[in-house]
């Protein structure tokens, strides 16, 4: 099942923003949700380097994640 086949998160609520997104909870709501859930987070924004090279991002997740960066 796709988050876009669950009719409860067609209707999104925005959230505060996040000053980072280093989330290392396991139970309680998540992010800036009520609800602990399903939440589907839709996050968007910047990165500012201090340098230019390569970097490497690790993202983890139990349920999927699809990370887009400079449209790729």
């Amino acid at each position: 099942m796709h988050v876009d086949d669950i009719e409860v998160l067609r209707n999104p609520v925005i959230g505060k923003p996040l000053e980072n997104i280093a989330h290392r909870k396991i139970d309680g709501n998540v992010l800036t949700s009520t609800q602990a859930m399903l939440v589907a987070p839709h996050i968007r924004g910047l990165i500012q380097f201090e340098a230019a090279g390569t970097y490497v991002f690790y993202i983890q997740s139990n349920d999927g994640v699809k990370a887009k960066i400079g449209g790729r």
